[in-house]
């Protein structure tokens, strides 16, 4: 949810497939940038399923409106408990603005 302050939150899409304790919600900001482009960045927890910690996940995006619809481009970055950078990634994902 993108908060007119630019404040953001974040909810996994498993929530069926993932039990909601393996993952925290995600926060975070957005701002614009310029035309139908804008960056955000958000981060989350990862737990094992034990239930300790895994990870922390750091997510930056740039988004694109195009109507009601908008692509986001994300680069993924995992931390370990040490603060160490463990992997990287790159996701794509597209939604629809809700009325």
């Amino acid at each position: 949810m993108f908060g007119h302050d630019g404040s953001f939150t974040n909810e996994s899409a498993n929530r069926v497939a993932t039990p909601a304790s393996l993952r925290s919600s995600g926060v975070g900001r957005w701002q614009h940038t310029r035309a139908q482009t804008y960056t955000g960045s958000f981060q989350f927890f990862v737990y094992f399923p034990d239930q300790s910690f895994m990870l922390l996940r750091k997510v930056t995006l740039t988004i694109t409106l195009a109507g009601d619809s908008f692509t986001t481009v994300n680069q993924v970055q995992d931390f370990n408990w040490d603060n160490q950078l463990v992997a990287t990634g790159c996701t794509i994902g597209t939604a629809r603005r809700i009325p």
